[in-house]
């Protein structure tokens, strides 16, 4: 049954840890990675031939454009694209276009929007095919800074927003449906004074990206937004970020097929809104907004916005924290002073004060017995974070121990010599590393960083159950896998990469993959965190399986194209924050089984690319006997395409079984996003019997 709309019950306490960024420290590297651009690795922007001034005098606008041109060239020439020839070729090569663009400490004075020179480049209906691997990284988040000049030309019109780094040329508003892993880490955007029109950073990423660890701040207070998302693909995770000054903090134009993922974000001193949405669904978590305006504008028809455990405070008696017009939503635990009310919609005053739990449309609870039902909050731990190792003696490259990553040697035994080192961080070379046997991670390594260099199963891993790699052994300090990119069906594996093999916590982070599977638990009652992970065309099995009593935090998982479903919860604790599904087979996406309980904050089934395609019977999310609390947005194709029939899309979105009976939530049970069968549901209560 549906239950009445809980508005809001105010809770007795709300204290929550302080937002805003924290930085991991200094980021050093070996001297071994650095390249001057011909080859893969981390480009220093001050060296030649870049040359750019960290004294903040001499302008940097061209040196920095001349990094991410050398990036962008790379892709364009190595890597597959839509439309592109040679793909079997260039499946080959790709590695050969990671790079990271390392700002050190200093102040970068630049006049013009960041961005690569070439041409926009079109192809298979998309605006911008090789606009991906951009990865800028600053040493230090405080003392790295990207400042625009005062009065700079072309910042000056609110009306046409001018970012100081932007992530492609596809016009605002526009798709860029590329695979990214791009990433904006560890760095100061400071837009100066006299700029009205600026935006500090204009961020993409399709399926797997991240920006992490900055500040964009306003000299003078002026400004458009600090963060503008107005691209499309937008899809992935941003998290510990300090915005001070601007009309607006966050404006959100995304997509309806997207889902994005806000954490420990600080906004100060605007003069519209926080953060206005846009079109997808979003997920924030540990907002602090400091303001005199509303912190939420949730004015969007298509949007679903999820809210929890955050602070809305300063304000001002004429306004309301957040302000609902249009969209779906679910708010809880979300602390507020200041303000006249706390939310208000549609004009009307929805509560005073704290929001403790707040559902913008009945909660749909198939088995409850009729009382008024919450959304169950599992218990969240935050991503254990290790500061970055600046002794660079304590660092080993697996090329130092015989690896040579030509995708032809197998690597397995020089990486096994590697871990084994006694040394806490384990590092790659640019390259693709073949391994024919599991590679057994020891607890004397704290961190692997592939830098973004490609693995891949070989001899008998390739069809069996073992991992490439296995955490072992127990200790106080969680092992953290990080920087992976697997691109193309070369990768042939059938095997999970990652495998946690005691009691050990592990954190997963940064990666994407084609084929294989992204992960198996081989212990009891162990933790697991992943972060930005994303996998596709996964033949084999299921890519996410969480088993025997662990506790999963999972922050924007991306799975799509597999042939069993995404996402299986046998018997443990998952909770996601953010999450995108794409396409499927005859099976349930997501499967949530043996008395397991989940939470889902927001996140996109996307139905709307072609087959293919499922059965009526076949529901997105199969529920047995298991405890469960879901917040999520059906993007489906547009109902006027006669391409794509709604009736070959999921047309049943849940089903629940429990105690021999079942029960289905359909598309026509839950309200519409647009006029088209996209759909949302705020909130599905289900619980053990």
């Amino acid at each position: 049954m549906r239950s009445k709309v809980i508005m809001v019950l105010f809770a007795a306490v709300f204290s929550f840890p302080q937002s805003g960024p924290s930085t991991i420290g200094d980021v050093v590297f070996p001297g071994v990675l650095f390249t001057d651009g011909s080859s893969p690795g981390v480009i220093d922007v001050t060296k030649p031939p870049f040359n750019a001034d960290p004294s903040g005098t001499r302008d940097s606008t061209e040196a920095l454009i001349n990094a991410y041109e050398t990036v962008y060239a790379a892709v364009s020439k190595y890597h597959p694209g839509q439309g592109v020839p040679n793909g079997k070729e260039r499946a080959q090569t790709f590695w050969k276009a990671n790079y990271i663009i390392y700002l050190p400490v200093g102040v970068y004075l630049v006049r013009d929007t960041i961005v690569y020179r070439s041409p926009l480049e079109a192809a298979g209906g998309w605006a911008e095919r090789f606009q991906r691997l951009i990865r800028f990284c600053g040493q230090n988040m405080e003392k790295t800074i990207i400042r625009l000049a005062d009065e700079a030309p072309g910042f000056n019109d609110t009306q046409k927003p001018k970012a100081v780094i932007r992530f492609g040329k596809t016009p605002d508003g526009e798709v860029n449906n590329t695979v990214a892993s791009s990433y904006f880490e560890n760095i100061t955007i400071d837009t100066g004074s006299g700029n009205p029109g600026a935006a500090g950073l204009m961020f993409a990423a399709a399926n797997c990206g991240a920006v992490r660890d900055i500040i964009i701040r306003s000299t003078d207070g002026r400004g458009f937004c600090g963060l503008y998302l107005a691209l499309s693909d937008t899809q992935c995770i941003y998290k510990n970020i300090l915005i001070e000054g601007f009309d607006h903090g966050i404006v959100s134009l995304g997509d309806r097929a997207i889902s994005q993922s806000f954490e420990n974000i600080t906004l100060r001193g605007q003069r519209i809104a926080g953060i206005r949405s846009g079109r997808a669904s979003q997920s924030i978590r540990k907002l602090l907004s400091q303001n005199r305006v509303p912190a939420l504008l949730l004015d969007n028809d298509m949007a679903l916005s999820v809210v929890v455990d955050s602070s809305l405070i300063g304000g001002s008696p004429e306004q309301a924290a957040v302000v609902h017009t249009e969209g779906r939503a679910l708010i809880r635990n979300v602390a507020v002073s200041g303000y006249g009310s706390g939310l208000m919609r549609d004009g009307k005053v929805i509560c005073v004060g704290n929001i403790d739990e707040y559902i913008s449309d009945d909660t749909i609870s198939p088995f409850s017995s009729g009382a008024a039902v919450r959304s169950y909050p599992l218990p969240v731990k935050d991503v254990p974070v290790s500061s970055w190792e600046k002794d660079l003696s304590r660092w080993i490259g697996v090329h130092e121990t015989g690896a040579v990553g030509d995708m032809i040697a197998d690597d397995a035994i020089a990486i096994q010599k590697a871990v084994n080192s006694g040394k806490p961080v384990v590092y790659f070379k640019p390259g693709r590393y073949l391994i024919a046997r599991t590679v057994e991670i020891p607890p004397s390594v704290k961190t692997v960083n592939f830098m973004y260099s490609s693995i891949c199963a070989s001899g008998e891993l390739v069809s069996n159950d073992q991992p490439l790699f296995l955490s072992i052994g127990e200790s106080k300090d969680p092992l953290i896998v990080e920087d992976c990119y697997t691109w193309g069906s070369a990768a042939r594996n059938h095997c999970p990469y990652f495998g946690q093999g005691s009691k050990r916590t592990m954190v997963i982070r940064d990666m994407f993959f084609q084929q294989g599977l992204a992960y198996r638990n081989y212990a009891r009652d162990n933790e697991l965190f992943f972060e930005n992970v994303s996998i596709t065309k996964s033949e084999y099995a299921v890519p996410f399986v969480f088993s025997a009593g662990q506790s999963v935090w999972a922050r924007w998982l991306n799975s799509e194209h597999t042939a069993a479903g995404e996402i299986r919860n046998d018997g443990s604790r998952l909770w996601l924050f953010g999450f995108k599904t794409e396409s499927a087979k005859d099976h349930p996406l997501i499967h949530l089984v043996n008395d397991s309980s989940t939470e889902i904050l927001g996140g996109v089934f996307n139905f709307g690319t072609g087959g293919p395609f499922v059965d009526k019977e076949t529901p997105a999310v199969l529920i047995e006997d298991s405890r469960t609390s879901l917040s999520f947005t059906v993007c489906g194709p547009p109902s006027y395409n006669p391409k794509y029939s709604p009736d070959i899309f999921f047309t049943r979105l849940v089903s629940e079984k429990r105690g021999g009976q079942e029960k289905h939530l359909s598309r026509d049970d839950v309200p519409v996003r647009g006029k088209t069968i996209r759909s949302v549901v705020p909130l599905y209560l289900s619980e053990k019997k």
